[in-house]
């Protein structure tokens, strides 16, 4: 009985779903404009200020900034949240550095240039420039389609 009561516990950060019935009008409805709060739009997200560019770095302060990005769904098949309007956001640092593995270290100042999205929409996740020269772009339903359903895995893989 443990056993079964363990692999039958839900893990709360895994969505589940109820038994599959037929939906009503009204449970369309909710289903579509219940959860606004996930549609395309700017959200705030952290991103990490990486030592990579700097050579004996140790450290970073701060070693994250919060900056806006375009995020969340969109109902067309094949679309996705996309940036329409970006801007450079310019964040201050201290870079932490050692000339010697635990030798002295130094505090220098620099600046990370950070994009941020301004505006989004729903766009199509494939774009024109994704389709290869076998291929055309169909934006009506978002993909490169082959030229000559002939030579099709040649156009897939070309």
């Amino acid at each position: 009985t443990a056993v079964l009561l363990f692999m039958t516990r839900l893990d709360p950060a895994t969505p589940q779903y109820s038994e599959l019935r037929r939906c009503s009008s009204e449970d369309q409805e909710a289903a579509l404009f219940s959860n606004r709060a996930a549609e395309c739009d700017l959200r705030y997200v952290s991103v990490s200020l990486e030592p990579a560019n700097f050579t004996g770095a140790l450290q970073i302060i701060p070693s994250h900034t919060v900056v806006r990005r375009c995020g969340g769904q969109c109902w067309g098949p094949g679309h996705s949240c996309h940036p329409t309007k970006t801007r450079m956001l310019s964040v201050d640092a201290l870079v932490i550095t050692s000339s010697y593995g635990e030798g002295e270290q130094n505090t220098l100042c620099t600046s990370f240039n950070i994009r941020e999205h301004t505006e989004c929409e729903c766009g199509c996740t494939v774009r024109a420039s994704d389709c290869n020269f076998r291929q055309t772009y169909r934006p009506d339903i978002c993909e490169c389609v082959c030229n000559n359903w002939h030579l099709r895995n040649s156009c897939v893989q070309a």
